[in-house]
């Protein structure tokens, strides 16, 4: 089983406490369906928390995932444990970055609310479902190497909470082998999507113009349209759609 990278995205509500720059928020809930329709599993986190003190250095705090700019680094989590809810997250903000300032205002005044997490799924199993119309596989997420949690614009999950926060948390790949956030695609959606990729080469060999006349453009009154044949529209059906949407 390979694993899988992830950036899961929780909602989460503020609310005002006294200790300069701590924030507590519950960052992924476990047993529920989030929007990609993936479900951690309790006990998702154990290992890695306590890979995390073995290493002796504290959970990276990042705004939205920004790891490019050295200024997100907003914090560090000086607490961390599973409860049964969820992965419960205790921060401490860096009042010296001014980004981080900035942020921790922004999670005072409800004007950030959510949390996220990124890190690598050692473990899962695959959800089967009965609905045809979901291009990507869901996940049961049973093991996650946590890199880093921290709080972000827009969420997936809205079983989590921002518990306090006191004063001064794809697409990617090719025809044959995509990926969804690192996500392999089950065979039956890459079959659909070759399906798709054929298709698509006919819609649009069909839509070129015929080449005109070397010495005079004709004008040419198109037939009338044909009831039995399909329309252009319906000849975009959801693998041709899906395709689109991944080019």
């Amino acid at each position: 089983m390979d694993p899988i990278l992830i950036n899961k995205t929780f909602v989460a509500k503020a609310e005002a406490t006294e200790t300069p720059g701590e924030f507590t928020a519950l960052v992924s809930a476990f047993g529920n369906e989030d929007s990609q329709g993936d479900v951690v599993a309790q006990g998702a986190f154990t290992k890695t928390l306590a890979e995390w003190i073995i290493k002796g250095r504290p959970i990276p705090a990042v705004w939205a995932h920004q790891f490019s700019n050295p200024f997100n680094f907003i914090g560090e989590y000086t607490a961390a444990e599973e409860t049964e809810a969820g992965l419960k997250l205790t921060g401490l903000i860096d009042f010296e970055n001014p980004t981080a300032v900035q942020v921790h205002k922004l999670m005072k005044r409800g004007l950030v609310v959510e949390f996220s997490i990124s890190g690598l799924v050692r473990d899962y199993e695959l959800i089967e479902k009965d609905d045809e119309d979901s291009w990507w596989p869901s996940l049961l997420i049973k093991d996650i190497d946590l890199w880093e949690a921290g709080p972000c614009f827009k969420g997936a999950n809205d079983q989590t909470e921002l518990i306090s926060v006191k004063s001064d948390g794809r697409i990617t790949g090719r025809l044959g082998h995509v990926s969804k956030e690192g996500r392999v695609l089950a065979q039956k959606h890459v079959d659909a999507l070759k399906d798709a990729h054929a298709k698509l080469g006919e819609i649009i060999a069909a839509a070129e113009p015929a080449p005109a006349d070397d010495d005079t453009a004709k004008a040419v009154t198109p037939p009338a349209p044909d009831s039995a044949a399909p329309a252009t529209k319906s000849a975009l059906t959801p693998a041709v759609r899906a395709l689109l949407e991944l080019s």
